[in-house]
């Protein structure tokens, strides 16, 4: 995870306006909490995710997974399955 905050500014704002303006945070009913972290290169998307309830989600564009709550991953989807309790890091294609 420290080589993915080191690689996108996103993960790296300070400045308290920079974070109202960039960052949407939003909870499911199941506890889900979605980080959206987007400027005008990338939009990434954080799920902490904190209950065992699969929750199968349509994304909004393709997507890489950048890190699956394990390890580093490439793999590229339109939707996606949250069923651990875990984070999960996509970031848009």
């Amino acid at each position: 995870m420290l080589r993915i905050r080191k690689k996108y500014d996103l993960f790296r704002l300070v400045a308290p306006s920079k974070i109202r303006e960039y960052v949407k945070v939003s909870v499911n009913e199941y506890g889900t909490i979605t980080y959206t972290l987007e400027d005008d290169e990338d939009k990434i998307i954080v799920f902490f995710k904190n209950s065992k309830v699969n929750e199968q989600l349509e994304l909004d564009d393709k997507y890489a997974v950048i890190f699956d709550g394990e390890a580093r991953s490439r793999r590229v989807v339109t939707r996606f399955e949250l069923d651990d309790i875990t984070t999960y890091i996509l970031k848009r294609k």
